[in-house]
């Protein structure tokens, strides 16, 4: 179980040698860090094999790789300790991201930065320090890989040499971690968009793609509601063979031959119906083209939009049919009417013939 240090200390104890960074650099330095997203997430191999890489090539029974938020330090990878973090005010690190050399602290109770604080004074009782910067490509330091001891002690120039190589690593894990945490995120993001592309054409009586004219025969070359690209050569397909697109009559067939024919001449949209069996059911098919290019085999490519659109040619079926049987209506009322009309007439005229012969 790790553990988080929470000592405060007295301002007055800390000499102020100069060294703070501007609010601004500090600023931009905090939204680098946060852009890695890595503060406090689980920890992870690679980061645990260079603290102990680190902590054996220098002799030291502590290491970590510091990362410096606006508040504390945080302890991506720790080696010989259980503390998480600790806050910033009172961090070795917080010195040593102000240069880009390692900073070395051979002994703290001897250095006026460090002599009366509390991780010297108290656990872990820190004498010996020293910490490479972890510099990114934009130049801003995210924290230290830092070695440590409860003895005071100096690192040799290979030791020291090693310890900016393995800084160097760090910085590169970061950066691929980055990386592929944001290649994660994009193909989260692709795979929600693709589903949400899918369940639309899957809801949507539409399809759409482009087909090309091979001699007197279409060639699909991507059909966008199964989302598909079909290889020219492995895969090709034969619009004639599918009953959603034209069904098994050579004359609509021929009527789309003669439909993009047309379009590639005018380079305008033609749109035209039709009606197909499909599974035993009729069914009304309207179609959109409009010529693309000339494809690198020298076939011309077209866009197509298909569209069952049998519920609205039954809607407006329907809709003639009331009309027609309104106007039957109407006729045959007027009609009555009119036999009405005479027949009114003609008892008029009996009764006026009556009367007079009476």
């Amino acid at each position: 179980m790790g553990q988080t240090l929470n000592i405060g200390m007295d301002k007055n104890n800390i000499m102020d040698l100069g060294l703070e960074l501007s609010l601004s650099n500090e600023q931009a330095r905090l939204d680098a860090l946060y852009s890695y997203d890595v503060l406090n997430t689980p920890a992870e191999k690679d980061f645990d094999d260079i603290t102990t890489l680190a902590a054996h090539i220098c002799g030291t029974p502590i290491a970590f790789v510091s990362l410096l938020d606006e508040s504390r330090q945080w302890f991506k990878s720790r080696y010989g300790t259980e503390l998480e973090e600790t806050p910033k005010e009172i961090s070795f690190c917080q010195f040593a991201i102000q240069g880009r050399d390692t900073m070395i602290v051979p002994d703290s109770l001897k250095d006026l930065r460090f002599d009366h604080n509390p991780l010297v004074l108290d656990e872990p009782h820190i004498r010996f320090y020293a910490g490479t910067p972890l510099v990114n490509p934009s130049g801003f330091a995210l924290g230290t890989l830092c070695v440590l001891d409860q003895s005071p002690r100096i690192l040799t120039p290979e030791q020291l040499g090693m310890l900016k190589v393995l800084g160097k690593q760090v910085v590169l894990l970061l950066e691929l971690r980055k990386v592929i945490h944001h290649q994660q995120i994009t193909e989260m993001a692709l795979r929600e968009s693709e589903a949400t592309m899918s369940a639309f054409f899957d809801a949507s009586p539409m399809r759409m793609g482009v087909i090309e004219i091979a001699g007197d025969e279409l060639v699909l070359v991507a059909d966008y509601r199964s989302r598909i690209a079909l290889n020219d050569k492995s895969n090709s397909y034969d619009l004639a063979s599918s009953l959603i697109e034209v069904g098994d009559s050579k004359e609509i067939l021929e009527m789309w031959l003669e439909k993009l024919r047309l379009t590639e001449v005018s380079h305008k949209p033609e749109k035209f119906e039709y009606p197909l069996i499909v599974e035993g059911n009729p069914t009304w098919i309207s179609a959109t083209v409009g010529f693309l290019s000339k494809h690198d085999n020298g076939n011309p490519r077209f866009a197509y939009i298909i569209e069952d659109v049998t519920e609205r040619i039954r809607t407006a079926e329907e809709l003639q049919r009331n009309v027609e049987q309104l106007h039957a209506s109407q006729a045959a009322l007027k009609e009555q009417e009119n036999q009405l009309r005479i027949s009114y007439e003609k008892v008029v005229e009996l009764s006026f013939t009556d009367s007079l012969t009476k």
